[in-house]
């Protein structure tokens, strides 16, 4: 069985906490590889071939989703005033698809969808990140965003970002003119350059962002 780690807090005199990590039955012999939670007790975790889920807080995982040969290495939960809905990212040999579904449906009813990726990790997007009810991604060198079941490019030539209250940072692909760095205080509406990539870095240093 494969086990996840959970972080207990054990009050300590004066009023300080002392963290404890343990591991807690996942139910699964397959790899897990990404997990999100929509509140202090109901979580969800993507593995291979599987998705599993807890409402007690990670105590206990059932499997919800199972697909052979499925590796879905990126998961996450998007919600709006109606409904959450789990979307996950997965690749089956050469193949790639979007897993999703409705959480607030009885039984679950779980769409399937072939996609196609342009170049890049083969395990699916770099990174996936929610905000704003929406859910943005890196597919074919752009950054895309996932609302309402409808799909647009924010912006081209992305490599990687970070999207968050302040606004959206990204970094461009290597060009002729080199490696930039971008911001938009308006999420992409417009675009600010900043600094350019500084020469001492070679372009496959720069794999996080970070706006504040």
């Amino acid at each position: 069985m494969r086990s996840i780690l959970l972080i207990a807090f054990i009050a300590l005199v004066g009023n300080s906490a002392q963290a404890q990590w343990y591991p807690v039955t996942s139910g699964t012999t397959e790899n897990l590889y990404d997990i999100v939670f929509l509140n202090e007790d109901v979580g969800y975790c993507g593995g291979y071939g599987v998705i599993l889920q807890t409402t007690d807080g990670g105590e206990n995982w059932t499997t919800i989703f199972s697909r052979d040969s499925f590796a879905i290495r990126s998961i996450c939960i998007v919600s709006d005033t109606s409904k959450e809905k789990l979307y996950a990212f997965a690749r089956k040999g050469s193949s790639s698809y979007l897993v999703s579904t409705v959480l607030s449906s009885s039984p679950l009813k779980w769409s399937v969808t072939q996609i196609p990726y342009g170049p890049g990790s083969i395990y699916g997007p770099p990174k996936v990140q929610v905000y704003n009810d929406a859910m943005y991604f890196i597919d074919d060198i752009r950054l895309k965003k996932l609302k309402d079941d409808s799909l647009s490019t924010v912006v081209p030539d992305v490599s990687i970002f970070d999207i968050n209250k302040h606004g959206l940072l990204f970094v461009s692909e290597e060009t002729p003119e080199g490696i930039r760095i971008y911001f938009s205080e308006d999420h992409g509406m417009t675009v600010d350059t900043l600094s350019p990539h500084p020469s001492i870095f070679g372009p496959n240093q720069l794999t996080n962002a970070q706006a504040r």
